[in-house]
């Protein structure tokens, strides 16, 4: 018997940079254990900076295609993730999810010059690929190893480690595969009992 896989579908106002470099990041980080998708609530063309940004990286979304969110409002996923906050404000509430998640990343494209646009989206498929990672470790969704361990490192950090670090490490090694995740807690000024 097979197992299902996860579906999700990533939510973003035009459909033509976060959520796809989020559709893609997760095609390749869940080598195919993740069925994903990728919506906007008013759909435009794929930047050319987003397929740039994740050509750098290996992965190639020139092919993929903008969509509207109509043609998935009748189907069922797990994880129906908004990736900025305009279409988490107009997305409606998913009525066949298990979980609606809201992520909010900067929109690369409203920078001025190319260049600093192109660091935006650089940055941005960083993070996306963070909080991905993170996710899917804490939902026990399987991925890609990371190097040659195939041992993910989280490191929580605030400014003591004297409680919300120390608390964010232990519920994720809770949820986490122990074979594939290790938390540890960081600061900056360590609080020291006296």
């Amino acid at each position: 018997m097979t197992e299902r896989r996860v579906k999700m579908l990533f939510i973003c106002t035009g459909n033509s940079a976060r959520s796809q470099m989020a559709e893609g990041l997760t095609r390749a980080m869940s080598d195919g254990q993740v069925e994903c998708y990728s919506a906007g609530t008013e759909p435009k063309p794929i930047h050319p900076l987003a397929i740039r940004a994740m050509a750098e990286v290996g992965l190639d979304i020139s092919k993929n295609v903008s969509k509207g969110l109509a043609q998935f409002l009748d189907e069922d996923f797990d994880y129906v993730i908004s990736v900025c906050a305009r279409a988490a404000e107009t997305c409606p509430t998913w009525p066949r999810s298990r979980e609606q998640i809201r992520w909010h990343f900067d929109d690369p494209a409203e920078r001025r010059s190319e260049e600093d646009r192109l660091r935006v989206f650089r940055r941005v498929r960083n993070e996306i690929q963070q909080r991905l990672s993170l996710m899917m470790l804490a939902a026990k969704i399987p991925m890609k190893a990371e190097g040659e361990q195939g041992m993910n490192r989280v490191i929580f950090a605030c400014v003591h480690n004297a409680g919300q670090s120390q608390m964010a490490a232990a519920f994720f090694n809770t949820m986490a595969d122990p074979q594939k995740a290790l938390a540890t807690a960081a600061g900056a000024r360590p609080y020291r009992s006296r």
